[in-house]
């Protein structure tokens, strides 16, 4: 047989060749002698006991076939195979976009022919392209400090870098360990510029999705309010949720950004961190939630075992209606007017089975109606916060994934926020219009509002009308309606 007909081919392994010598089957070399090689079939290892043989003749190779072939078949495909087979390992290598080896190999299978796509089955590529994708990255560090100070170094950068590669997302590592007020710092250099000038700030955590190793206790994010558009600012993981570690993230996040000074910054009542931005940020309004605060109004209600009764009682339910929508009423107002609303309670007759929510709104709320009143505020919920953990979901569909892989999606959503900032400044609409809901209740909240400023509605018939904005998210605390949504479409 002429030599021209003999096919060399890359093995899997470095250094590996596979030889066809044109009967359609693939082999390995088995041993080399100054005048001969010896060839056994590539499945020799599943019990196939096909030889064949390359002899140098008269300045000559004859290569002829021993043993027949009793296990595999002929394969015509093997070439385009490991074609396609370097090329997705390659492509895994590559990727630095956090995207799992099962959804790199499945957006690869659907550029092959299906022919050639069935042969790559994830079962079979899992672990090379496992292997291919951890050998652009380090052994996972145990902790936040040293993952900090591993991304620090000059040869690792490249694992923060932009999607157009023209800016790195790591912005450093703070805290100490001893005091568990240790934070890693996301932010791309022009989100920091970007955020000199907003007034608005939105704050949450989240947490399914922080990952599994180094330990943290949550993901803190960072957004505001762009147009209609919610913009991803700064991404922290953070060891604790203390104030102590607040202040010391919010101070960092000063020294990147010193002219910060937002006019406001919206968060749902978690009181370490509310004290810790009075610290930093003296001169900001701190807005709550008036969505999280019906929540906790309606669980409390729930655990006091008063959902049943609401259910079942208009006149329940409308009296913990009232007290959902306190947020809407002036701060000055807001104590006057829940007292009005026990009187009504008493006089009907339910003072034994309200007071231990009354107590609870007296006792939790009260001391804070600051900012827990909402009124005349140009937003009125976090919900900029839930969409943004929602895009979070979208870009890392895997809960507690690894850490490499949440750097490479928050690369991905600093690139789309950007993208998104960029095309608000250019007057194209990045979202739809807002729900009929939201509009109404809009609309209904502004009516009202203006109508309590000129006098013209008592305070107590206001809330009583305005109650029903927040009742979404009541029914939600209270598991009567858990479909219901926020006034906001962000929800």
């Amino acid at each position: 047989m002429d030599v021209d007909t003999v096919l060399v081919l890359p093995g899997r392994t470095a250094k590996s060749t596979i030889l066809h010598i044109g009967d359609g089957f693939y082999y390995h070399v088995k041993e080399v002698r100054p005048r001969r090689i010896r060839l056994k079939c590539r499945h020799a290892g599943r019990g196939c006991k096909a030889t064949a043989r390359i002899t140098l003749c008269n300045n000559r190779l004859e290569l002829r076939a021993l043993q027949p072939h009793t296990v595999c078949q002929r394969d015509e495909q093997l070439p385009e195979d490991i074609e396609a087979r370097a090329e997705l390992v390659r492509e895994a290598g590559q990727c630095r976009n956090g995207h799992s080896v099962r959804k790199t190999s499945r957006d690869f299978r659907l550029k092959l022919d299906p022919e050639l796509a069935k042969r790559f089955t994830i079962s079979r590529m899992h672990s090379p392209l496992y292997r291919a994708r951890c050998a652009n990255y380090p052994r996972i560090p145990k902790t936040l400090m040293n993952l900090g100070l591993l991304l620090g170094m000059p040869n690792l950068r490249p694992i923060c870098k932009t999607v157009q590669g023209e800016d790195y997302i790591f912005q450093g590592v703070v805290g100490t360990i001893m005091s568990k007020t240790v934070s890693v710092v996301f932010a791309s250099g022009r989100m920091l510029h970007f955020l000199s000038s907003c007034t608005n700030l939105h704050l949450d955590g989240t947490f399914k999705k922080r990952p599994r190793k180094p330990k943290c206790r949550q993901i803190f994010n960072l957004v505001t309010r762009f147009g209609r558009t919610v913009v991803g600012v700064i991404r922290v993981l953070m060891m604790s949720r203390s104030e102590q570690a607040y202040v010391t993230l919010f101070s960092f996040i000063k020294q990147l950004v010193p002219d910060l000074n937002p006019e406001r910054i919206h968060w749902d009542f978690e009181r370490a961190t509310i004290n810790a931005l009075r610290f930093v940020f003296p001169n900001t309004d701190i807005v709550g939630c008036l969505w999280h605060f019906g929540v906790c109004i309606g669980r409390n209600a729930d655990k006091e075992g008063l959902a049943p009764l609401a259910n079942k009682n208009d006149v329940v339910h409308s009296f913990i209606r009232c007290l959902s929508g306190a947020p809407l009423l002036p701060a000055t107002l807001i104590e006057t007017r829940i007292d009005e609303i026990w009187e009504l309670v008493e006089a009907a007759g339910w003072a034994e089975d309200l007071e231990p929510l009354f107590r609870y709104f007296r006792r939790e709320w009260l001391p804070r109606v600051n900012e827990l009143s909402v009124f005349s505020q140009e937003e009125r919920t976090n919900n900029c916060s839930e969409s943004d953990n929602r895009s979070i979901a979208t870009a890392i569909p895997q809960n507690r994934p690894n850490i490499f892989t949440l750097i490479g999606g928050f690369i991905q959503l600093e690139h789309i926020s950007w993208s998104d900032k960029m095309a608000v400044e250019c007057g194209n609409v990045v979202h739809g219009p807002p729900r009929w809901k939201t509009l109404a209740n809009d609309k209904k909240v502004k009516r009202l509002s203006e109508l309590l400023v000129k006098d013209q509605i008592r305070p107590g018939r206001f809330l009583e009308l305005i109650s029903w904005v927040n009742q979404g998210a009541l029914n939600h605390g209270m598991k009567l309606d858990v479909d219901s949504a926020s006034d906001s479409d962000d929800e």
